[in-house]
């Protein structure tokens, strides 16, 4: 063994000390100095602005471990009109080699602004930022300022294919599962929801289908397609309605039908928010209709009326029905009506109260708006009330107009 000198041995305790020591110190004192930079939260939601192509705001961050970064109460707006999409109150953010990991408390959304949710998934991703990630949240919330909030719970989004597809599953409160799959392209943004065992409500489906949103807070089963591509929404829907409220199609309270249907809806074809083809069936088992509705069933789907239907003194009087079938076929070409096997549409204890038009009658799309919206006054052929245009505007375009130009 050799001595070093002791000018050396001082030279070597100086590095040794410096290396040791003084850097990993001031390293440390700099990360933290860094992590906790009073304006923080505003790089962040600068960050999140320019990759979700969305305004973000959030409260607070912090770093508990190396890595591991935690942000609350998180906003996420639309660029443009600054609607809130939706909100977050507490995330953890943090990487697993290539993929990004998000495990969040709970996750709310709002219905009005999906679509334009899917807008913003369909820049982000467009702009070649996809990445590997799975989030996890306890709790999702989907609100509506008129309807009940829906949860679901123990969210869980994953992406495959180079983050190009999402693979969304969540539990509703007795534990079936929905599942939803989106796919990116070149074309746009895919969504297919599957709620063949967890059911949602009406209203939130009529956020994206013209028309379903009427339904209310009736149960929705089944398979709803939807795509948004150059920015137009459109898609397809299959399913069933159940425990419809159709007192709700009518606006006038002494004009109106009653009782829950049942809907089946073989195809539903919409695009640019209007219906394009719309063809299944609807039954109700027990209720009751005024009878200026059944009067205009008669002369504005051309049925003919039945037996037991008799006169009566009052346009507003309730006619109890024991049964009611129609299948429609709705397109550009019109509107198309049958009953049931023996041709009934409406019938009571007593008999037929009304027999449904001859097989392939062609009914101008325009019957629909004025038989459950009454004209106050003659103004072209449609009442002349924010109901009655509200409803029109969904559905079909016909293909062409009579020589008045009257649309058919």
């Amino acid at each position: 063994m050799f001595t070093l000198h002791e000018t050396t041995q001082r030279r070597v305790c100086r590095v040794s000390f410096l290396v040791l020591c003084v850097v990993p110190t001031l390293l440390t004192l700099a990360g933290i100095a860094y992590c906790n930079r009073p304006w923080r939260q505003r790089d962040w939601q600068n960050t999140l602005a320019s990759s979700l192509h969305l305004r973000a705001e959030l409260a607070d961050i912090s770093q508990p471990l190396p890595g591991k970064k935690v942000l609350t109460q998180v906003r996420l707006a639309a660029l443009h009109t600054g609607a809130e999409l939706g909100s977050i109150d507490r995330i953890t953010v943090q990487r697993d080699g290539g993929r990004l990991l998000l495990d969040a408390d709970v996750l709310e959304l709002q219905a009005s602004e999906l679509a334009n949710l899917l807008t913003a998934l369909k820049t982000w991703l467009s702009a070649g930022r996809a990445i590997e990630l799975a989030l996890l949240a306890d709790q999702l919330t989907i609100t509506s300022p008129k309807w009940p909030a829906l949860q679901l719970a123990n969210l869980s989004i994953r992406s495959q294919s180079n983050g190009r597809v999402f693979r969304i599953t969540a539990d509703d409160l007795t534990g079936n599962s929905l599942k939803v799959d989106i796919k990116a392209d070149d074309d746009g943004v895919r969504g297919i929801i599957g709620a063949q065992q967890a059911s949602l409500p009406a209203w939130l489906i009529g956020e994206l289908v013209p028309g379903v949103r009427c339904c209310g807070d009736a149960n929705f089963t089944g398979v709803l397609d939807v795509q948004n591509s150059n920015d137009d929404l459109h898609g397809k829907l299959t399913g069933n309605l159940s425990q419809v409220d159709v007192r709700q199609w009518s606006s006038d309270d002494s004009h109106q039908l009653q009782g829950l249907a049942e809907i089946d809806l073989e195809q539903v074809v919409w695009k640019s928010n209007s219906l394009e083809l719309a063809r299944g069936s609807i039954g109700i088992d027990g209720g009751a209709a005024t009878y200026s509705v059944l009067i205009d069933m008669q002369k504005k789907l051309l049925c003919t009326a039945g037996p037991a239907l008799g006169q009566s003194t009052s346009n507003s009087e309730l006619v109890p029905f024991e049964k009611l079938t129609a299948r429609f076929d709705l397109s550009r070409n019109g509107l198309v009506i049958r009953g049931d096997e023996s041709g009934q549409l409406v019938s009571s204890a007593d008999g037929p109260l009304l027999i449904a038009p001859q097989a392939n009658t062609q009914l101008p799309t325009a019957q629909i708006v004025q038989l459950f919206h009454q004209f106050t006054r003659q103004v072209g052929w449609m009442p002349a009330t924010k109901a009655a245009h509200e409803m029109a505007e969904k559905l079909p375009l016909p293909e062409f107009s009579d020589e008045a130009g009257n649309r058919q």
